[in-house]
């Protein structure tokens, strides 16, 4: 079985792409790889694995890095997190 390939985008605060990434790779189990990355990147949050930590998923710490680390990477998906998003 492939696994799809996920990108978990964020534009502004690299917490949410590094959550979505977290709650993918913990339930999605072997159908997925997620990845995050942020336009402006970050340490892991500790936020982050606290909540993972909390709803039973391993919470492997990853650092959301630079999104151009991505660029020319073949992705099945890839979802982004923006402040605004909702007003355009």
């Amino acid at each position: 079985m492939n696994r799809r390939r996920v990108l978990f985008i964020a534009m502004q605060s690299p917490a949410l792409a590094q959550l979505a990434a977290g709650l993918l790779r913990g339930l999605g189990g072997d159908r997925f790889t997620a990845e995050s990355a942020s336009t402006v990147p970050a340490a892991p949050d500790p936020w982050v694995a606290r909540v993972l930590g909390e709803l039973g998923i391993d919470p492997e710490a990853r650092q959301a890095v630079p999104l151009d680390r991505y660029l020319g990477r073949p992705f099945d998906e890839a979802i982004t997190f923006c402040a605004g998003s909702d007003e355009t």
